[in-house]
């Protein structure tokens, strides 16, 4: 009897514990309540029998868009899409795969996160837009082929399209974290034109050449925490010319590795930008020499 007990007690348990996973979306989507421009999707999901609700979720983000474009509640719609675990993804995200203003890619606890299979870059997003990555791991992407430049944005690959740096705003918040991802450059985060505002972490990532953590052509506003990135040149940033990075109140720079300038967490090119308190990163920043 006592073993009965103890098993259904395990039981009721796991019971509840799924049901709280779900419920915990559910609760926020369902049929029934499609104005609140809320998804979900899933490992577990299908992109053919289900249709976005907790119970139903959708197999990829690339459903998830489709969904959002056949709604046509147009350019100012925000939309929220819940990732229920971990789930493979290499999407684009352009302004003809996604309408709205805003999307948010919602986590629900610390083990959902986007996973891209070592098939290319996680998010590819060219879309004008405000995009917000919060409590999820960015993880297993390779980046994009860009030809000559080779392959970029393990993570995330970030260049409006209209080549304007403020109608493109990804935020990673505080509980998210970029990791484990590799390319040639931007192993975590290539930026090529828009605004990467960084709250949370990015960590663990290697670049062949530049940018362990970031490659950034654009703007980095840096809030968070950048480290053990490796990189041939800046382990943690590579800031190009012409790019800003403006660094925030107690950001933390350390422990990135560059091997052709040991100890040198951002290589900011001659007329890169950089604002804020340098002093509190741990990390050297280099700037080579202008002029001959």
């Amino acid at each position: 009897m006592k073993k009965l007990n103890n098993f259904c007690a395990v039981f009721v348990f796991l019971l509840l514990a799924v049901s709280a996973v779900f419920t915990s979306c559910a609760d926020l989507y369902d049929e029934t309540e499609l104005d609140k421009n809320e998804l979900c999707i899933a490992s577990t999901g299908s992109d053919t029998a289900g249709d976005g609700t907790a119970v139903k979720p959708y197999l990829t983000l690339g459903k998830a868009l489709e969904h959002i474009t056949n709604a046509g509640l147009g350019s100012s719609a925000e939309w929220t899409v819940y990732v229920l675990d971990e789930v493979v993804c290499h999407e684009v995200i352009s302004s003809t795969t996604f309408t709205g203003s805003k999307l948010t890619l919602q986590g629900i606890n610390g083990s959902c996160g986007l996973n891209g299979n070592q098939s290319g870059s996680v998010l590819k997003i060219t879309a004008p837009g405000t995009f917000e990555i919060n409590k999820l791991k960015i993880t297993g992407g390779t980046g994009t082929n860009d030809g000559g430049t080779g392959t970029n944005g393990g993570g995330i690959y970030l260049n409006n399209s209209a080549h304007n740096n403020s109608n493109t705003i990804v935020i990673i918040d505080s509980d998210s974290v970029v990791t484990s991802n590799t390319a040639e450059n931007g192993a975590g985060v290539i930026i090529f034109w828009g605004t990467l505002k960084v709250y949370g972490s990015i960590t663990s990532n290697t670049a062949n050449y530049s940018g362990g953590g970031i490659y950034n052509k654009g703007i980095v506003d840096f809030y968070g925490d950048i480290t053990g990135n490796s990189a041939n040149s800046g382990g943690g940033i590579y800031n190009t010319n012409g790019a800003t990075i403006n660094l925030y109140g107690n950001y933390t720079l350390s422990d990135n590795s560059p091997s052709n300038i040991p100890g040198v967490g951002i290589y900011n090119e001659s007329s890169g930008t950089i604002y804020g308190d340098v002093t509190r990163s741990i990390d050297s920043i280099y700037s080579p020499p202008s002029g001959p």
